[in-house]
Formats: C-alpha cells, sequence, structure tokens
C-alpha cells in the first residue's frame, strides 16, 4: 500500500515511508516544508484505506481524504 501525503500549500502528493511520520517532510512540487501527522493519526488513516480499498491522503492536521 501507498503512503501519500498531500501538500497543504500546492495540493503536490508526496509518497512517505515509516519513517517520516510526526516529522517535517518537503514537497517535491514546491519545495515547502509540511508537517507530516504521527502514528495514531496514520493508523485511523490505514483503517479507513482498507475499507475503501483506494489511495487515502491524511493532511497535517490529521483529516482524511480517500
Amino acid at each position: 500500500m501507498r503512503i501519500l501525503a498531500k501538500c497543504p500549500d500546492c495540493g503536490g502528493r508526496v509518497e512517505l515511508d515509516i519513517r517520516s511520520l510526526d516529522r517535517r517532510k518537503r514537497c517535491n512540487s514546491c519545495g515547502k516544508l509540511f508537517k507530516v501527522p504521527d502514528a495514531e493519526e496514520l493508523k485511523k488513516a490505514l483503517k479507513v484505506a482498507s475499507q475503501a480499498g483506494q489511495t487515502v491522503y491524511v493532511d497535517q492536521d490529521g483529516r482524511i481524504y480517500g
């Protein structure tokens, strides 16, 4: 399963790995830094993803999009 973050500034997608959790990540599109959600927020997103069977996005405030 791919874990993608959505840049809050430009909307660009950034692929994440487990080491990115609760840290700041640089957007590949615009170059700005943004906060990656922590493990608890990611758990919620993974639960939604497994039920939805598709890509799920989690923003820096922990909101989940499918």
